[in-house]
Formats: structure tokens, C-alpha cells, sequence
């Protein structure tokens, strides 16, 4: 891979790695802080709203630039200033603040990123994959260790250790200050065509509720884990261990879709993770089960 592709890798890097520190244990930090479940709830509430909220108002400025890239880093710089109040913050209502603007910067870059990458890549496309997965190896890597890091630190660290991984994002970022503006994608004339078609709303609420299947796993899995009496290490080498296995599905993909088809395998999905849920429910004290 040349040199041009690769600060993409980077990138991808150190933006899932900081992913990895903050999705596994933010709650933890919240918790160690003395908050209850409310407050960490209502930490990932506003990261998921933020996802909703900060891409297209990021992209309403950055698709009028001529250097999208400078924007593109600048989303970066105000991500590490905004997290980098999480430093000073213990209140609820002062975590809550800090949160709704860390996650509107930090949720915007990566869409931007994800339009900057295809046209770097141009007729390489098949390429994308390698570079991506190096986000996936970020986050595994940060995941898996942060867990016995904090155990040696104290979760109410967690801002101060996690800081270094936006500032290397920021640093990251850097290089792409010049990357051209993404190509315009042709849109359909009828933009509500998709929603007319047959199964495409079943389809759509099969997705929704598998989402919503997941919202307290986000949010509550490593506390859920710790109240069982599993330390840091162990939680974080099972963060890691979901992460392995996403790769490795991610990787055979094309070939299980052939295999069995996309519905089968979603019927598949969907009965593997009713039964996942309940075994974290019933068995959370037993490391083997988990």
C-alpha cells in the first residue's frame, strides 16, 4: 500500500482507538465518579443523538468549501478541545454539556472521512477494506487494554488517559488538510421510492429493534460485567474478543451471504442474539458463558 493510502490506515486508527477507550468505559468512569445509572445513560444518549444531529450540519458547512480538508481537521481540533473538558468535569449537568458538544464534533468527522476515502481511492475501491479494518485493529488494541489500565490508574482517570488518543487523532488528521471535496453522488428524482418498495419497512423495524437491542449493551455491558466480579482486565479482553470475531465475520461476509442468503443469515443473527442476551442476563458471573 503506498504512502499516500496509508495516513488513511492511520486515520482509521487512532479515530476507532479513541472509540475503544470511550464506548467501553465511559460508564465506568461516570460510576466511579459517583453518578448512577441515569447520568451514563444519559452520556450515551447524547452520543447517539449527536450521530444523528452532527453529520449533516457538519456536512452543510463542508460541502460549501473549496478545502474541505482544513474543515475536516478542524472537526478534529474542536473533538480534543471539546473532550479535553471532560478533564474538569464531575457534576452531572457540567458531564452532560461537555458530552453534547464532544459528540456533535466528534460524530461529524468520520462521515466526512468515510466521503474523503472512495475518492482518494478512486478505481482502487476494492481496497477500502484494508484500510478500514486498521480502525477495527484501533479500537481492539484500546479496548482490550484499557480495562487493566484503569485498574492501575483508577476509572476516575479515564479523561486524562484517553486525552493522548484525539490528540493523535488530531495529529492524524493533519495530513489530509489538502484532500480534494468528495465527487457529487446522482440522487434519485423520487427520494421516496425506497420506502414504497415491499419489505423495505419490515425491514427496516427488524433493524430498528435489533438497535435498540444493543443501546443497553453499549451503555451498561462493562458495568453489567463488573458487578459480577469481573476485573477490568477480563472486561477488557472480552471487548476485545467481540471485536476479533466482528472482524472475522465482517471478512467472510460475502461468502455467508452467498452461502445462505441475506435473509436467511439475518434470521440466523437475530436468533444467535436473542441468545447472546439472555446468557449475558443469566450467566454474567461465568467467564466461560461470557
Amino acid at each position: 500500500m503506498d504512502a499516500s493510502l496509508r495516513r488513511f490506515s492511520v486515520f482509521y486508527f487512532f479515530y476507532y482507538a479513541a472509540i475503544g477507550a470511550y464506548t467501553p468505559y465511559v460508564g465506568r468512569w461516570v460510576d466511579a465518579l459517583g453518578h448512577g445509572g441515569f447520568v451514563v445513560g444519559g452520556m450515551l444518549v447524547l452520543w447517539y443523538a449527536s450521530r444523528v444531529l452532527g453529520p449533516p450540519a457538519w456536512a452543510a458547512l463542508t460541502t460549501r468549501s473549496a478545502q474541505p480538508g482544513y474543515w475536516f481537521v478542524a472537526g478534529c481540533a474542536l473533538t480534543l478541545l471539546a473532550f479535553s473538558g471532560f478533564l474538569f468535569t464531575t457534576s452531572a449537568w457540567a458531564l452532560l454539556s461537555v458530552m453534547a458538544v464532544f459528540g456533535l464534533f466528534y460524530n461529524a468527522v468520520m462521515p466526512q472521512f468515510e466521503a474523503m476515502t472512495p475518492t482518494a481511492l478512486g478505481p482502487r475501491a476494492n481496497l477500502y477494506s484494508r484500510l478500514r479494518v486498521w480502525g477495527s485493529i484501533g479500537f481492539l488494541i484500546v479496548a482490550g487494554s484499557y480495562g487493566a489500565l484503569l485498574d492501575k490508574v483508577g476509572a476516575q482517570n479515564f479523561a486524562w488517559v484517553s486525552l493522548p488518543l484525539f490528540v493523535l487523532m488530531l495529529a492524524a488528521a493533519w495530513p489530509h488538510r489538502h484532500d480534494a471535496r468528495p465527487e457529487p453522488v446522482a440522487t434519485a428524482a423520487d427520494a421516496g421510492h425506497l420506502w414504497k418498495r415491499p419489505g423495505v419497512r419490515r425491514f427496516l423495524l427488524v433493524a430498528l429493534l435489533m438497535q435498540m437491542g444493543f443501546g443497553p449493551f453499549y451503555v451498561f455491558y462493562t458495568l453489567h460485567l463488573q458487578a459480577a466480579g469481573h476485573s477490568g482486565t477480563v472486561i477488557g479482553l472480552l471487548w476485545a474478543l467481540g471485536v476479533l470475531v466482528e472482524i472475522a465475520v465482517f471478512w467472510q461476509a460475502p461468502r455467508l451471504i452467498a452461502r445462505f442468503g441475506a435473509s436467511r443469515l439475518l434470521m440466523i443473527c437475530l436468533a444467535v442474539t436473542v441468545l447472546r442476551w439472555s446468557v449475558t442476563a443469566l450467566f454474567a458471573a461465568s467467564l466461560p458463558a461470557m
